[in-house]
This record gives C-alpha cells, sequence and structure tokens, in this order.
C-alpha cells in the first residue's frame, strides 16, 4: 500500500506539472484563434513528450528498463486521450459549462486512467519506490 501511495504522490505532482504545461498549450491556442479539438491534440501532444519522461524516469523509476516501456505508455496514453476528448465532447455539447470546462473534464478523466494504466501497465515492471 505505501508503495502505491507513493506511486500515486509522485504521479500527482509530476501530473501537475504535466498539466500546467499542456493546459497553458491548450488555451493559449484557444486564445489565438485555434479550435477547442485541435488545441487539445497540440497541448496534449506536448504534454505526452513531457508526462513520459517525468513518469517513466521519476514517478515509476522506469530508468529504461524494458524495451516496450515507450509502446505500453503510447497505448495507455491513445486510451485516456480518446476517454479525454470524449469527456471534452460530452461536457462542451451536452452541458452548460462550455469548452473550458470540457477541457479540465477531459484532463481529470485522462489523469485516473493515465496513473492505472502507466503503473499497472506501461512501467509494470519497474522497481518501486519505497
Amino acid at each position: 500500500m505505501k508503495a502505491i501511495a507513493g506511486d500515486l504522490a509522485r504521479f500527482i505532482a509530476a501530473g501537475l506539472f504535466n498539466t500546467a504545461v499542456g493546459l497553458s498549450v491548450i488555451f493559449l491556442c484557444m486564445a489565438i484563434g485555434i479550435g477547442d479539438v485541435m488545441a487539445n491534440v497540440i497541448g496534449f501532444s506536448i504534454g505526452i513528450a513531457v508526462s513520459f519522461i517525468v513518469n517513466s524516469r521519476w514517478t515509476f523509476a522506469s530508468r529504461g528498463r524494458g524495451r516496450f516501456a515507450i509502446l505500453r505508455f503510447a497505448a495507455v496514453t491513445a486510451v485516456a486521450w480518446c476517454a479525454n476528448l470524449l469527456a471534452l465532447l460530452a461536457v462542451r455539447d451536452l452541458t452548460a459549462f462550455g469548452a473550458y470546462a470540457g477541457q479540465i473534464a477531459g484532463t481529470a478523466v485522462y489523469a485516473a486512467i493515465g496513473f492505472v494504466g502507466m503503473r499497472h501497465f506501461a512501467f509494470a515492471g519497474a522497481p518501486r519506490h519505497v
């Protein structure tokens, strides 16, 4: 249980950094007139690169172990991003909260799926911090 709590704490810290980068790019893109879906694609593309580096090296201490970690990470990220996009569209189109709230909701969905997927699939073979 202690290992899960430690991984979760590091994932949250990494996620705060990654989210700040991704949402800043998304909101900047939207502010300069890029549509919300394309802004999401651009922001998450940049955020995904940051996420892999931080989560593989620090959060889950992968240190390059596992030849296919980047492919597993990509699979988890793809599933999480699709769920994120569905949440964005649902909040934007089915509520009165709009696209900015949809981006935040999508980010929360992405983070939840990302933690479980990274810990139990992408970086499952990595040694755990104590």
